[in-house]
């Protein structure tokens, strides 16, 4: 497991110093690269400690992760692979040539898939670009213990208003070796990302998140998360996401820092309009003839200033005037109907009137 020519110190124990890794890699793919493709090829720690194994007298060593894809479905079977085992004897140096045996294998995608556990998705939506390109993506990665199977052993991505197209398919990537494990099993990722596409030409109003396949099993509860982008941040998603959200909250903000002046200075209109000498105001306070957020809103300025109430009653109409500026002009505003602008007029106007009657 050691390149003992690149190391600082290296010492052999009277054997030749040699670069045991490079050495075995490089006779290995020349027996499978003929009919294999190597994705990866990954090695132990140097220090990786030998186990007991099940056969009595004999002990496993974990060296090496290959991860292979065969050239055709004609292929039955990995060509043996050998390893040179250096010894130093009473009689000097020995060198010992060990083979494995050739492995018969089913390359015509018939056969099982490679088992795995512990398995977590994550899903991310990503709907920056939906606006320009009238189109939302789908980020997901997947990691597991052992070989993390297809997407579409995953997710089920038969999805409502939505045409699937693959953008990315990354391979598997090798992320982690155990040598702990019994079936040397290694700690894999994959990722994909994919583009959704509106069947009809508009995006849908809302977007939820593909279902798991009913048949998987995941590491526990929480191995699923779902987020999205909120500019370059992630955070985390519900179910359903409203689409365009994010635009209309920036209009939204955008609205009401335009929205404050434009609506300072109606006010100050309605303000000079309807302002009569206190006498008058005082007289019934007559309410707007045109009632609008606006004008209600003035109408019980005006009663804040002239009517006679109490610092209770004053309290009161001031969180009243501040509750319909709230959701009359606030990003978030859910305006008052026309009915409640009469209900909290007439409310103050018959208060106002009984006060001066008092």
């Amino acid at each position: 497991l050691i390149n003992q020519n690149n190391a600082a110190r290296s010492y052999n124990y009277g054997r030749p110093t040699e670069d045991y890794r490079d050495k075995f890699e490089k006779s290995a793919r020349a027996a499978i690269e003929e009919h294999f493709e190597v994705i990866s090829i990954t090695f132990h720690h140097s220090k990786v400690q030998s186990r007991t194994d099940s056969e009595a007298g004999w002990s496993v060593t974990p060296y090496a992760y290959f991860l292979l894809k065969p050239k055709g479905p004609e292929i039955d079977s990995i060509p043996p692979l050998k390893i040179d085992l250096d010894f130093l004897d009473t009689s000097g140096y020995v060198v010992l040539p060990i083979a494995s045996a050739a492995i018969p294998i089913d390359a015509s995608g018939k056969g099982e898939m490679r088992p795995h556990r512990d398995l977590k998705v994550t899903l991310t939506l990503d709907e920056r670009e939906a606006e320009k390109k009238n189109e939302i993506a789908l980020e997901i990665r997947a990691s597991a213990h052992g070989l993390v199977p297809p997407l579409d052993r995953i997710l089920d991505l038969n999805m409502d208003g939505f045409e699937v197209n693959m953008d990315t398919d990354n391979e598997l990537l090798v992320a982690e070796l155990d040598a702990q494990s019994d079936d040397g099993a290694p700690i894999s990722t994959r990722e994909w990302r994919i583009i959704l596409k509106p069947t009809s030409d508009q995006l849908p109003s809302s977007f939820t998140f593909p279902l798991l396949q009913k048949d998987l099993i995941l590491a526990e509860e929480d191995a699923l998360t779902l987020q999205q982008y909120d500019d370059v941040d992630l955070v985390p998603s519900t179910a359903v996401v409203t689409l365009g959200a994010e635009e209309n909250n920036r209009f939204s903000a955008w609205w009401w820092l335009l929205a404050v002046p434009v609506l300072g200075v109606a006010y100050w209109i309605c303000s000079k309009k309807n302002q009569q000498p206190d006498e008058d105001v005082m007289d019934g306070h007559p309410l707007p003839s045109i009632l609008t957020a606006v004008t209600a809103i003035a109408f019980l300025k005006r009663i804040h200033k002239n009517a006679h109430l109490d610092d209770a009653k004053k309290a009161e109409l001031m969180t009243d005037i501040y509750e319909l500026e709230l959701r009359s002009f606030s990003s978030d505003s859910n305006p008052p109907n026309q009915d409640e602008l009469e209900m909290i007029t007439a409310r103050w106007q018959q208060g106002a009137s009984q006060r001066r009657a008092a």
